[in-house]
């Protein structure tokens, strides 16, 4: 329930007073009456529960009611309001002068002074506010170890508030009504002006610095600037200028420091982790960066575990070694670690405890071990591939060390030549059962310098031989001669391999293709004639015929002949029959085909054929459509011209050729395409094109050019 207001009603007559009691009651006040101004500051000084005087000012023998409230003033800050019969003006201006919080006329309505008082009441309790405002901003201007400035939005000084007049560039007197700008030097002012403007434009500004030399010495500040009034045209600012000099040079030691840290810990080539008890990752070098693929800035606060391997690690023992090495107790185990992009690898990992700017942590160097795991691993299959392929070779595999002794002698050495690993592993003398006699003595002296030097004839090559089983028996072998050092000693190992069959084959294999090869030339040679034949019987029915058109048709027949035999002739020529060389076919079709025209003197060829093979099934289309493309060029291009000019472009792009052909000639008028071409020879480069599964296209300008582009 509501605490009722307690009224403290000063008035000498006894009966006004009690009306004005019972008035105010029915209004909710509690009132307590007092005739007497000194009976009036004896109730103030024994009650603090008065919260409003309602005074008299004309209280008959004693002091008077302006001098009472003067007395209770100096008591208490309490609202006092007067009631008088008076209103002459100087009688109100004496009250207003001892208080401001109103003057009611005697006999006015209740209402009316029950306005008054609440009046007195919310103006009481907002000067109250304001003091209390007041009073805390002065404690904290006093407690602020900064200098409040206020200036205009020119930086004209108005105010200034401070204890550290040493850090003032002058004295406040000689700054007062002066601008920022003509009392400090242009590289602090300049700063200022600007943070008070962006104060004016974004309502606060802060962090800027400037460095200004006080009486106190160089110093560095910082900037907190906001406007008071918004509205007024005089805008005014405060801007607090804090000395951060003590900060700045802590600031530079500790940046120093940390360069230096990051140097050195950078400089490890091994990763380094450091991680507090829990194992969250305080910090972590270069090399961490480069070998999980995640920046510092995202490892640093994670816990490690998402760099575990899935399934690889017991990640509760894992806590446990850095809780162990956070103890002082160093760890060391390994890891499988898991990088950013998925790979996953071995390391070993070494913690110890040490000081981290301070503080206690943990301290991880890691290695990895992909590749020593790597080593063991092919150490070990390597071996085991290398028993196998000795048991299962078909070529005898031998190893002579020391002294000419046998050291290796695989299963199939046993099978070609006869005798049993046991007869020979330990032995020397192995030239005596092997070699035939007249090789002896030779076979023995390379041996020797063999085994002392690790260098020979025939050494890291094969050579053919003969030698004798066991059973006496003569073969032919191809002998593979190598050498190894197995700790300091050198080792010759021969591969053996018994080649009586195949030196067989191949001498009625060289019959057969002796009679092979004069066959061939025989038939490549009927076939060109052929082909020259109808090319000749072409041309020959072109130059006695009278029909135009007719002629160019054979003509370009025998074109399409040439474009042919030249393929057929390189493709002889050439060891593989499915593929042949670019260059070695377009390059002199392009002559060939040139050649046969009358004005081939007068036309430039330029030539930039790239050299790579090419499938036979693409080639000869290929030939076909530069021989249409060419020979329509040399028909149609220059006429009456002297100067022409062809470049022939063949060349490949990862899995795409290009083949372009430019000419400075008549051009193809615009309104004929490769698809829309009624002549046979369009239509029949159109077909060529699709058949490459290609695209071909037309370039008009300044010269003409065609592009063929298809996969190679």
């Amino acid at each position: 329930m509501k605490k009722k207001q307690i009224i403290l009603l000063v008035e000498d007559e006894a009966v006004i007073a009690l009306s004005q009691k019972l008035s105010l009651e029915k209004y909710g006040y509690t009132v307590v009456i007092a005739g007497t101004g000194e009976k009036a500051v004896d109730i103030i000084k024994q009650s603090s529960d008065i919260d409003l005087v309602l005074m008299d000012i004309d209280l008959g023998k004693g002091i008077n009611g302006p001098e009472t409230a003067s007395k209770i003033l100096s008591l208490i800050e309490i609202p006092i309001i007067f009631l008088s019969s008076h209103t002459e003006p100087e009688t109100v201006g004496m009250t207003e002068e001892i208080s401001s919080y109103g003057y009611v006329v005697k006999n006015s309505n209740i209402t009316v002074l029950d306005a008054s008082i609440k009046m007195a009441f919310k103006l009481f309790s907002a000067n109250n506010n304001l003091k209390t405002t007041k009073n805390k901003l002065e404690a904290t201007l006093n407690t602020l170890p900064d200098i409040l400035f206020e200036v205009g939005l020119d930086g004209c000084y108005y105010d200034i508030h401070t204890h550290y007049n040493d850090l003032l560039y002058k004295p406040s007197k000689d700054l007062m009504g002066k601008k920022i700008s003509d009392v400090l030097p242009s590289e602090a002012s300049d700063i200022i002006i600007s943070a008070i403007k962006e104060a004016n434009e974004k309502g606060y500004s802060s962090g800027k610095h400037y460095s200004l030399a006080v009486p106190a010495g160089d110093h560095v500040f910082e900037i907190f600037t906001s406007p008071i009034n918004f509205s007024s045209k005089n805008k005014r600012f405060v801007f607090l200028s804090r000395d951060i000099t003590d900060t700045e040079k802590i600031k530079t030691k500790l940046l120093l420091s940390e360069k230096t840290y990051r140097g050195i810990l950078d400089s490890i080539s091994e990763t380094i982790f450091i991680q507090d008890k829990d194992g969250i990752f305080l910090d972590v070098n270069k090399a961490t960066e480069k070998m999980y693929g995640y920046s510092r800035e995202y490892l640093i606060g994670k816990s490690p575990e998402f760099l575990s391997a899935p399934g690889k690690n017991d990640l509760v023992e894992l806590k446990k070694y850095v809780q162990r090495a956070y103890s002082g107790k160093a760890q060391v185990f390994e890891f499988w670690g898991i990088k950013k992009d998925g790979t996953i690898f071995p390391k070993t990992v070494s913690l110890t405890s040490g000081d981290f700017f301070g503080e206690r942590a943990v301290i991880a160097v890691a290695r990895d071990i992909s590749a020593q795991k790597h080593i063991e691993k092919t150490i070990k299959e390597n071996n085991n591939i290398l028993s196998s392929i000795t048991n299962t070779m078909q070529s005898a595999l031998i190893m002579i060390g020391r002294e000419g002794r046998v050291t290796f002698w695989n299963p199939a050495a046993e099978r070609i030549l006869g005798y049993s690993a046991e007869e020979v592993l330990g032995k020397n003398g192995i030239e005596n059962l092997l070699a035939l006699e007249k090789n002896r003595e030779g076979f023995k002296k390379a041996l020797e310098q063999f085994l002392k030097t690790g260098k020979g004839k025939h050494l890291g090559s094969s050579y053919e031989s003969e030698v004798i089983k066991k059973d006496g028996t003569i073969i032919n072998v191809e002998i593979g001669l190598s050498s190894v050092n197995v700790h300091g000693i050198w080792h010759a190992v021969e591969v053996i391999r018994d080649i009586s069959e195949r030196v067989a084959s191949e001498k009625r294999v060289a019959n057969l293709l002796l009679e092979k090869e004069t066959l061939l030339k025989e038939v490549h040679h009927r076939i060109k004639n052929n082909m020259n034949t109808i090319r000749s019987l072409l041309l020959l029915q072109a130059g006695i015929i009278e029909n135009s058109p007719s002629i160019e048709v054979l003509e370009d027949a025998a074109g399409r002949v040439l474009s042919m035999m030249e393929l057929y002739d390189k493709l002889y020529q050439s060891s593989d029959y499915n593929y042949l060389s670019s260059k070695e076919y377009i390059a002199p079709l392009i002559t060939e085909i040139i050649k046969n025209f009358p004005n081939s003197n007068s036309v430039i060829v330029e030539k930039n054929i790239e050299n790579f093979d090419l499938n036979i099934k693409k080639l000869q289309p290929l030939g076909i459509i530069v021989n249409e493309l060419l020979t329509n060029i040399m028909k149609y291009a220059f006429p009456n011209i002297n100067n022409g000019r062809i470049e022939v472009t063949l060349s490949i792009f990862g899995t795409k050729i290009c083949l372009k052909i430019v000419e400075n000639g008549k051009g193809i008028p615009a309104e004929i395409d490769f698809k829309n071409s009624t002549g046979f020879g369009m239509q029949l480069v159109s077909m060529l094109a699709d058949q490459l599964d290609g695209t071909i296209r037309i370039e008009r300008g300044d010269r003409t050019g065609i592009i063929l582009e298809f996969p190679a």
